[in-house]
């Protein structure tokens, strides 16, 4: 103890620095080396995840897009056809036919009035009692 030397070296705190550093630098050097050796090994040995079963965002995309026009198109062309029938113009044709006097016109709705089936479903009832009549027939013999 008696070195001047040895007390330069305690007394400045850089060289004690550096000391330790060099007595810590093959530590040091040795983490460094393991841990390079670890991730390469877990690097080699790495299993590759396999591919996802889920179906791309990009393809739900899609499919909602189609979804969309699919549905939307109907309406765009209804509300086309039906501004094209509306804007349609109508031809409006001179009347022809002999004006009906008051009387006939009367006259045809009185005997509608007075009729007991329509002039429409009377073939109905022809048929019905076509039908009627051969039944009884069929039946009384």
């Amino acid at each position: 103890m008696n070195n001047p030397n040895d007390r330069n070296l305690t007394r400045d705190p850089r060289i004690a620095e550096e000391a330790e550093f060099a007595s810590l630098r093959p530590l040091l050097n040795d983490l460094r080396d393991s841990a390079h050796a670890t991730a390469g090994y877990h690097r080699e040995r790495a299993i590759i995840a396999p591919a996802s079963p889920r179906v791309p965002r990009m393809a739900w995309a899609l499919a909602s897009l189609l979804l969309t026009v699919g549905i939307a198109t109907p309406f765009a062309l209804h509300k086309n056809h039906v501004t094209a029938q509306a804007a349609a113009p109508v031809a409006i044709t001179p009347v022809t036919t002999a004006a009906i006097s008051d009387d006939a016109l009367l006259a045809d709705v009185q005997d509608d009035l007075t009729a007991s089936v329509p002039t429409p479903m009377l073939p109905l009832t022809t048929s019905t009692s076509t039908q009627l009549t051969t039944t009884t027939q069929r039946n009384s013999q």
